[in-house]
Formats: C-alpha cells, sequence, structure tokens
C-alpha cells in the first residue's frame, strides 16, 4: 500500500472512531432518557437511537470494521421491533441494549486491536440476551460482512487465550500530570465558520508579509548607501580632496554631506516609524489569530457530559440504588484540551457520590427524601478565562467523624489536631492519597486514590477544587480551571543559575526575607506571612541542584509564597526576574510523570524555561525529600503474591498483570490448593476467584482468617460475581478488596495489590 493510501485510510479511521464516540454517547443518552423520563416523547427518542445504530452500522461497514458493524446491527433489530411495537421497552430490554452499547464502544475504541477473552465474554452475552428478544419477531441479522474492498490489519479468527499483558506499572495514575492521548485526541470537528475566520486573519497576514519585505529592502537600500558613503569618505581621505584644498570646495563637499547625512536621517526616522506601525498590526493580527486558533480547539461542554449519565446509571445498578442525573451548562464553551483532563475528575466525582453519598432507596423513603437520588453537573463561566463545574448530591453527605478517625489511623492526624479540625477542614481530608472510609477495596472504592486523584489532575490545569457538604442533606463540589491552558501568566524566578515558572495563580505573595526572619516549628525552618506560620524550603534544595550560586552574605531573600488547594509553602529562591504571559508547552513522554515539571516555555533567545507545579513541590517539601532523591532507587524484595483461580485462561491473565507490575507470582487451581500452598510457603498477598469447585474463594478468605499464623493476609477477590449482596459476603468473610471482571481494569487491580502489599 502506498503512503498516500495509507495516510487516508488512517484519516478515515479516526474520522470513524471521532463519529461513534458522538453516536454511543447519543444512543446512551437516549436510552437513560426512556429509563429515567416519563414526561420524554418514547417514540421520537426511540427514533433517534434507531437512527444513530443504523447511522453507526453504515460507518463501521464503510471502513470495514466488522465487530462493530455487527453489534450496531443488533441494536438495530431490537430498536426496529420497539418501533413497530412488537417487543416491550422492558428493563430487561434496556439492560441488554445498555451491554450492548458498553461493548459497541470497546469495539469502536480501537477497532483494529484484538478483543480481549473478558472483552469477547461481555459481547457474546450481551448478544445472546439481545438476540433472544427478537428471535422471535425480528428477522434473523445477517453476519458483518464488508461491503468495499478497503485493506484492513489481518487479525486472527478468535481471540488468543491470554489477552496483552500490560505495560509496567510504573506509568500508573499516581502522577497524572499528562495523560497519554485518548483514542480519538488526534482529531476534531470544527464548524466552517470557525475556520473562514482563521483564513480570513491568515489573509491579513500576506500584508504583513509584504510590508516586512518592503521594509527589508528599504533596510538593504540604505545599507548600500552608507557602504558607498564610507568608500567615498575613505578615498577623498586618501586623495586629499577634504585636506589641502581650497575653502570653497571643501565647503561643497561640507555641505554635500551634511546633506545626504540629513537625508539618511530621515529615512532611518520614516523606516522606524513604518516598521514601528507594522509591529503593532503585526502584534494585533497575531493575537487575534491566536485567539481564533485557541476557539479552534473550544468545545461545547456537552462533549464531556454526554455520556456520565450512562455512568451514573451503572454505578447506581450495581449497587441497588436508584439516581438521576442532570445537567446544565453544556452550551459552554471549553479548550478540549482542559474538556479531556477533566473527564476522569469527574467519572470520580459521580461515582464517589454515588457510592458514598446515595442513599439505599429504603433508607431515603424513610429520611422522607425520593427513592430516587439526584445528582447535579453544573457549568457556569466566571470570567473571561474561568469556569466551574460544580457536582452536587441530595445524598447522605460526608460523614466527617468517619473521614477524621480514617485520618487518625493513618497518622495524618494527631489527636490534639483533630480536636480542633472544623467540619470544612475535616471535610478537605477527603482529598489526602490513601486515605478512605470504606471497609473493603473494591472497583468503586476504598483505595483512597479517587479524591487525590481529582485534586491533582485540577490543580496540574492551573485550577483549584473544594468541597461543601451537609451531614443528611448531600455534599457539592466545586471546580474551577482555565477555559483554556495554551498560556498563562508565570513568575520567573533564578535558583542555582537556572530559570524556572510558576504559574502566577498559585502565588499568593512575593516578599524580601531577612535571616533573622526565619523562626523554627517543630524543627522545621518557619516564616510568618500575613500572621500565619508557613514552612520554609530553598528552591534549590528541592530540586535537588547543586548550590553553585550560594549567596551567603546577602541580607535579604526573595520568598515566594505558593499555595496549592488547601496546603501553603514559603520558597526561597535567588532572584525574582519578571512576571509575564507564558506560552504553554507539553514535555515529552519521558518527562510526563516527573514531578514537579508539568511542562516549559520557551524564552525570547530560545531558551527552554522549566514550569513548575506548586502542588507538586508542596508535596515533595512536605515529604522532607529532595525531587533527586525521589527519582532514585533502592532494589527490595520482590513481593509474592498467590493467584486462584480454576480458570487456566483467568490464572494466565491474573499472573501476566501481576509479574509486569513487579510481583513473583505463583497460581494455584483452587481454594484448597491454595490453603496448603499458604501452609508451606510464604506470600504477602492472595488474589482470588471466588466460584470455584472444593473450596471457593468465599471460604478461603474465611479460612485465611481463622488461622492465627496467616490471619493478617490481604485478599484481594476478583471475581464475576457483581451484586451488591455478593459484595457484602466479600465484606463479611473479611476480603480486603472485590473487583468485579466484568469492570475489570489491569491498572485499578495493579493499584490494589500495590496498597496491600
Amino acid at each position: 500500500m502506498d503512503d498516500r493510501r495509507a495516510q487516508f485510510l488512517t484519516r478515515l479511521v479516526e474520522t470513524f472512531r471521532v463519529e461513534a464516540v458522538e453516536h454511543i454517547e447519543a444512543m446512551t443518552a437516549g436510552l437513560v432518557a426512556l429509563e429515567r423520563d416519563e414526561d420524554v416523547d418514547r417514540a421520537a427518542v426511540i427514533e433517534r437511537v434507531f437512527r444513530d445504530a443504523h447511522s453507526l452500522k453504515g460507518a463501521a461497514r464503510a471502513v470495514s470494521f466488522s465487530r462493530a458493524e455487527m453489534l450496531c446491527a443488533e441494536l438495530e433489530a431490537v430498536f426496529s421491533a420497539v418501533k413497530r411495537d412488537v417487543l416491550a421497552l422492558t428493563p430487561e430490554v434496556l439492560d441488554s441494549a445498555h451491554a450492548g452499547l458498553v461493548a459497541l464502544e470497546a469495539a469502536c475504541a480501537d477497532p483494529r486491536a484484538v478483543p480481549t477473552v473478558l472483552q469477547v465474554e461481555r459481547e457474546e452475552a450481551a448478544l445472546r440476551v439481545i438476540r433472544q428478544l427478537t428471535a422471535n419477531d425480528a428477522p434473523p441479522v445477517p453476519k458483518a460482512r464488508p461491503k468495499i474492498s478497503l485493506p484492513r490489519p489481518a487479525a486472527p479468527a478468535a481471540p488468543p487465550v491470554v489477552p496483552p499483558v500490560v505495560p509496567p506499572a510504573d506509568a500508573g495514575p499516581e502522577h497524572t500530570a499528562a495523560p497519554p492521548a485518548t483514542s480519538g485526541a488526534e482529531s476534531v470537528r470544527v464548524p466552517i465558520t470557525k475556520l473562514m475566520v482563521l483564513m480570513q486573519e491568515a489573509e491579513l497576514l500576506i500584508g504583513a508579509r509584504i510590508n516586512a519585505a518592503t521594509r527589508a529592502e528599504a533596510l538593504r537600500h540604505l545599507s548600500r548607501e552608507v557602504s558607498a558613503r564610507n568608500r567615498l569618505r575613505a578615498r577623498h581621505a586618501r586623495s586629499g580632496v577634504l585636506t589641502g584644498v581650497g575653502p570653497g570646495v571643501a565647503g561643497a563637499a561640507r555641505d554635500a554631506e551634511a546633506a545626504s547625512e540629513r537625508s539618511l536621517d530621515q529615512a532611518l526616522r520614516d523606516l522606524a516609524r513604518t516598521a514601528q506601525q507594522d509591529a503593532v498590526s503585526l502584534a494585533a493580527i497575531a493575537d487575534r489569530l491566536l485567539d481564533n486558533a485557541k476557539n479552534t480547539l473550544m468545545l461545547p461542554c456537552s462533549h464531556l457530559l454526554g455520556g456520565l449519565a450512562g455512568t451514573v446509571r451503572e454505578t447506581a445498578r450495581a449497587q441497588g440504588k436508584d439516581a438521576d442525573l442532570r445537567v446544565s451548562g453544556e452550551d459552554i464553551e471549553i479548550d478540549r484540551r482542559v474538556l479531556d483532563e477533566l473527564k476522569s475528575p469527574l467519572i470520580h466525582l459521580l461515582r464517589n457520590s454515588v457510592d458514598h453519598g446515595v442513599e439505599m432507596p429504603a433508607t431515603r423513603r424513610a429520611l422522607g427524601k425520593p427513592a430516587r437520588a439526584t445528582i447535579t453537573v453544573g457549568v457556569r463561566q466566571l470570567g473571561r478565562n474561568q469556569v466551574e463545574i460544580s457536582v452536587a448530591d441530595d445524598g447522605a453527605g460526608i460523614d466527617v467523624p468517619s473521614v477524621v478517625d480514617a485520618a487518625l489511623k493513618m497518622g495524618i492526624l494527631s489527636s490534639a489536631d483533630a480536636a480542633d479540625l472544623t467540619d470544612a477542614d475535616a471535610a478537605a481530608l477527603i482529598y489526602h492519597s490513601g486515605l478512605s472510609t470504606s471497609p473493603i477495596v473494591t472497583d468503586l472504592s476504598g483505595r483512597g486514590l479517587g479524591m487525590a486523584i481529582v485534586r491533582e489532575k485540577v490543580e496540574n490545569l492551573g485550577g483549584s477544587v473544594s468541597v461543601a457538604s451537609v451531614r443528611g442533606a448531600g455534599s457539592a463540589f466545586s471546580i474551577v480551571v482555565p477555559l483554556t491552558i495554551a498560556t498563562f501568566r508565570g513568575v520567573h524566578v533564578e535558583a542555582a543559575g537556572h530559570e524556572f515558572v510558576l504559574p502566577s495563580a498559585n502565588v499568593v505573595r512575593v516578599f524580601r526575607m531577612r535571616p533573622d526572619d526565619i523562626t523554627s516549628v517543630e524543627g522545621r525552618p518557619t516564616v510568618v506571612s500575613d500572621a500565619h506560620p508557613v514552612a520554609l524550603v530553598r528552591l534549590r534544595d528541592v530540586l535537588g541542584l547543586p548550590d553553585g550560586t550560594a549567596r551567603a552574605a546577602q541580607k535579604a531573600q526573595p520568598v515566594l509564597v505558593l499555595r496549592a488547594s488547601d496546603r501553603t509553602l514559603a520558597v526561597i529562591v535567588d532572584d525574582v526576574t519578571a512576571e509575564r504571559e507564558v506560552l504553554f508547552k507539553h514535555l515529552g513522554p519521558q518527562l510526563r510523570s516527573v514531578p514537579p515539571f508539568t511542562g516549559a516555555t520557551v524564552s525570547a533567545s530560545g531558551a527552554v524555561i522549566p514550569i513548575l507545579g506548586a502542588a507538586d513541590l508542596i508535596a515533595i517539601a512536605a515529604q522532607g525529600s529532595s525531587s533527586a532523591a525521589r527519582w532514585t532507587s533502592t532494589p527490595v524484595r520482590r513481593p509474592r503474591a498467590l493467584v486462584v483461580d480454576d480458570s487456566i485462561t483467568s490464572r494466565t491473565l491474573l499472573k501476566g498483570i501481576l509479574e509486569a507490575a513487579g510481583l513473583a507470582v505463583t497460581t494455584s487451581v483452587d481454594g484448597a490448593d491454595a490453603l496448603a500452598m499458604l501452609g508451606a510457603y510464604e506470600f504477602d498477598i492472595v488474589v482470588s476467584d471466588v466460584d470455584m469447585p472444593q473450596m471457593t474463594g468465599l471460604d478461603l478468605t474465611a479460612a485465611i482468617r481463622a488461622d492465627q499464623r496467616i490471619a493478617d493476609m490481604p485478599v484481594v477477590l476478583v471475581t464475576s460475581l457483581a451484586t451488591r449482596q455478593d459484595r457484602e459476603r466479600g465484606v463479611d468473610v473479611g476480603a480486603n478488596a472485590y473487583v468485579v471482571k466484568s469492570e475489570f481494569d489491569s491498572d485499578n487491580l495493579i493499584d490494589i495489590v500495590r496498597r496491600f502489599v
């Protein structure tokens, strides 16, 4: 295949992926509306879902993606039967349609990838239900066949036994400043009107280019004139024209030279004036062009909020709860890059609201609340370059005493500090990494990472997150982020001979400090800022830089007070050079996960200047070690894991994932065999299936808890049993974590295992 053909197919696939996301989000929203909203025009919604399935089927056929085409055809058959009133829109039908959409989303995310065993199982389960529903009415759905001869990568006829092993956990979610690009991130739909504005601005640059060429020619002409006059003057000096001649001749020469000087001076003045006018005009065009280029990246928030209703629905149903999502402000436009970064925090917040906030229907009725909870997501613009996204629920609110108890157990708080906490301060503790009030780790909660990730992602965007909660009435989270991340105001500082930039939004105060201003609190250097003591560090020490430019003799040193969320830090630098607009540049993939560097900018001289994240600096300083020390590691004993599962496929999958994460793994075929191994060998953690012959995972967990020698052994249950009752049985027998296979994510499993080993 020639390069031109390959490029065309690549563009075609990217276009399909963008279109697929839009259709799937629209179908998901339609299904949720049919299930939740009694006032909706059901016939119109059913028609839209049917048309979306039909359109996506055609698009999948055009690019020869048969799996996606087949799933669309099955969904189309269901809604064709519903349209003709021969199939009732029962909860079973809606559940099967949702399952089909989940499978379809996986098939469209990367159509060329080989599906994993779990993806195939999910698709087959959804198709079985759908075909049973339509078997007695709808005509059989033909197998999807490519209708055009577009080349496509070869794929095996059946899925391999072992799906691809995940990469090492070094690239896990601990630091999420710059996540990998998502599918479809290489393209975006832009309205023609925006492109026309860009074209008009670009056309204005043609005039600026012509003017610049004219000025350059004028400068060359003046340069030639000056060179010619210098040569003439030198020749006259050698021939004695200006010395030893009559006064009349000398005077005429001087007059001619003076006139030439005046002419040259006037030409230079005119050129300087027009050049200045060109500079002003070009600056205005460049600013407008940059603004309009940013505008092409602006997307309405509906692109972010469209698929969240399905997330709330599935999370609530998995826990036996009932919740409805209401959204507002979908038309407000935000930089697509900001929207991409906000997707994960919003999903965390919504799942957190359902899991921790929303009560069971019976409990809500007993409290006088509607059985169905309401979760709202609202977007509003605060200023020219700021937007607020709020996530609120009418659930139980934050259980402050439980949060404080968890913080005490983790050592985050002392008993004396806990006694002085306000409710607002206590609620802010939920952002600490590892803090959780859940009795068991599941795919939804218990790891204590969700809120920490939310704050980290938001702060890396230059934003902030806050929470307000009333016990029994609900919680409200507020995220404030910039509309765009292309430029921001930054403070330029120097430390150890290097220049850095800190976002102005995180700089509370800049002042000069004398050595006698430093005090000590609990053995740590401290300085008073606005009547409050603030921990004090040197930037070069935090970054681990050699002090090649020590200034011990200075009477006063510049200090910046930084704030990120509820944390504050005073940083000593060698110099504060400027505060100006900064053009943000992403770091390469090699440096994306290296705190505290979040990006870089380029100076007028072409030098690359690192941009530092305030939140990362504060976190590194709080750990009492430099970033250089944090990047080094010492060899440690590999933790040993025992994987228990009667399925060879599942055993091999789990073994590969855990070994890729650095664990030494032994496998066992059932609970009885595993219990014997635990008596003969030492392990650090058990990862077990539940439904097994001879001894189930629940019985194995209970036996482990009853044996004093291994009673503290962490146990993670990985199972296909997904109901709330199944999870509660896991809690009852003493499991530390419960992961559902249908919602399986290798990164989550690695995070859970690392929490315990």
